[in-house]
């Protein structure tokens, strides 16, 4: 599961919530007291599987189907609570100047971003000062690894997660895996963390065919999936053998290995 993280971007309608991964939607970890979420009956621990009838894999996601909405739009969320569905209408308000005592974060002058205790969010480099080269990120280098020039912040789960896979056809394309899967089509000065929809979170294993960027197959925590042009859409991969294989089930390290041979 991922890190909690906050809720809607300022600018958008206000929900008064904070959330993580769950295993499959997003989990609400706070929610704020008299806010429009808790009015309308959201509680913390509640799991969002669907906004307006789109399914909902991760926070990420939950996020990126609020966000546009303005103030006064009204939502339906499908929850999830002690496993028994629920339906809920909620009217979003208005962002209000300060954030709720609830979803203060921590931050300090190295880092900026202290909702992301896991890792580094992305974009954040001209902001970080002459020394944000030492906070991590993404580093490139041009003459076979003699100097390195820091080109992004992004980093967000510096363990096993964060590797970074560069399309062989065209160094534009860069991609970081993690909790959710960033992109960039910029040679990595911009990254986006729009790279898994529709996919499972958690991916640790990305392939991208040689012969056509377009096409690359994913591992993640849900098994494997393919996409033909670039994770505009995605679906489950077609290659003999790596169909979706659940990892608390013990199949996903074997398909990884199987991932890595298949890409060699």
């Amino acid at each position: 599961m991922g890190p909690p993280q906050p809720g809607p971007a300022a600018g958008g309608g206000y929900l008064g919530v904070q959330g993580e991964d769950a295993d499959a939607g997003a989990r609400m970890t706070r929610v704020v007291e008299k806010g429009p979420a808790e009015v309308a009956g959201l509680k913390q621990g509640d799991i969002v599987l669907a906004v307006d009838g789109k399914p909902v894999l991760a926070y990420r996601h939950f996020l990126d189907q609020v966000t546009p909405k303005k103030p006064g739009d009204k939502i339906t969320l499908r929850v999830s609570r002690n496993r028994e569905p629920k339906d809920m209408t909620i009217t979003l308000g208005t962002r209000p100047a300060e954030p709720a005592p609830q979803l203060r974060q921590a931050a300090s002058a190295t880092r900026p971003f202290g909702f992301m205790y896991s890792g580094q969010r992305e974009n954040a480099q001209d902001r970080q000062g002459k020394d944000g080269f030492q906070y991590g990120g993404v580093y490139k280098s041009t003459d076979g690894g003699e100097s390195w020039t820091r080109i992004n912040s992004v980093n967000p789960r510096p363990m096993y997660f964060s590797q970074i896979r560069v399309d062989p056809s065209d160094d534009r394309y860069l991609y970081v895996l993690g909790v959710t899967l960033y992109r960039s089509q910029d040679g990595g000065k911009s990254f986006k963390p729009d790279g898994s929809r529709e996919v499972h979170p958690d991916q640790h294993a990305l392939w991208i065919d040689p012969r056509d960027g377009r096409h690359m197959i994913v591992g993640c925590d849900g098994g494997f999936y393919a996409t033909y042009d670039r994770m505009q859409n995605w679906g489950p991969s077609e290659q003999p053998g790596y169909r979706p294989v659940l990892s608390r089930r013990g199949g996903l390290a074997p398909a990884l290995s199987r991932l890595r041979r298949f890409a060699r």
